[in-house]
């Protein structure tokens, strides 16, 4: 009996022999690793229903905002304009008095024609409807001018409340970069601005669809923008943003305004094409094609 079962084990270790062995290994591997890619594919779905709830309920953030300061805008607007109203109504009002007091004018001097005997005391009150007429022309004048400051704040104050987003020329922008040279945008904004945010989004997504390449904007502190930030070596800042609150950093900023032949003059006569002004410094650590866009405050 003994031999009998010597005999069995040895079959069946000639049965399993290395080649059953290793491929029965290979079906274990094959399934973990088909268990893996299930895994991987539920962990990657639940990822991005999260990621776009959060994104949904950012952008409700910022319109929510941009609403808000919409409305703020409209409502200055329209206390400006009742007070413009109210302006040219009086300026109205005293044209009229002038007219009157024209008509006036002419009656006495026609009255002083026809009466010498009375000439002195005419001629008086021919002095005295004159000096009427000319405080009430200086009166008329100054209403003008206050209906004319009236208007040009309702637009001043419509265009400073609005963010860039809105009242930046994007179109203007992106027509003047076609055809010309393309380059990398570093995207720079000052941390925990939302409006300088969103306006270096805008931008981002304007210069890709151009041609550039570019990195996705990175915030910066407050100290990072002002003049005492140098370039090691240099006298200029490295970011110094200018009133309009854009700034461009580059290799070679030594050009004529309007030349377009390095990507620094591409972009800064973008800006002026679109209507927003701004500076720029150099830095020779930069490489030639790359420009460090620095989005600050809006002055």
């Amino acid at each position: 009996m003994t031999h009998i079962a010597n005999t069995v084990n040895i079959m069946a270790i000639i049965q399993s022999s290395p080649i059953d062995m290793a491929a029965k290994s290979e079906r274990n591997w094959l399934f973990v690793l088909v268990a893996w890619v299930i895994f991987s594919a539920v962990i990657t779905g639940l990822l991005t229903i999260l990621l776009y709830k959060k994104t949904s309920s950012y952008q409700l953030a910022v319109q929510r905002r941009a609403d808000t300061l919409i409305a703020g805008s409209n409502a200055e607007a329209k206390r400006a304009g009742e007070r413009a109203a109210e302006a040219n109504e009086r300026a109205q009002k005293l044209e009229g008095v002038n007219l009157s007091l024209r008509s006036q004018v002419a009656t006495l001097e026609t009255q002083a024609t026809d009466a010498k005997k009375d000439l002195a005391i005419l001629q008086m009150a021919a002095a005295d409807a004159n000096a009427a007429q000319q405080r009430v022309e200086t009166d008329l004048a100054e209403a003008r001018r206050r209906q004319a400051e009236a208007e040009l704040k309702v637009e001043d104050v419509t265009k400073s409340q609005m963010p860039r987003i809105f009242s930046f020329n994007f179109a203007k922008f992106s027509a003047s970069l076609k055809g010309k040279p393309t380059g990398h945008a570093i995207l720079i904004y000052q941390r925990d601005d939302v409006e300088a945010y969103e306006f270096a989004c805008k931008l981002y997504w304007v210069l890709t669809k151009a041609g550039w390449t570019a990195t996705a904007p990175k915030p910066t502190e407050p100290s990072e923008l002002q003049p005492s930030a140098l370039v090691a070596g240099g006298a200029l800042p490295t970011i110094w943003p200018r009133s309009s609150g854009v700034e461009l950093v580059a290799k070679d900023i030594v050009e004529p305004l309007g030349s377009t032949k390095t990507v620094c003059g591409v972009l800064t006569d973008a800006f002026f094409t679109a209507g927003l002004g701004g500076g720029a410094a150099p830095d020779d650590r930069l490489p030639d094609n790359v420009v460090r866009l620095v989005i600050g405050q809006r002055q």
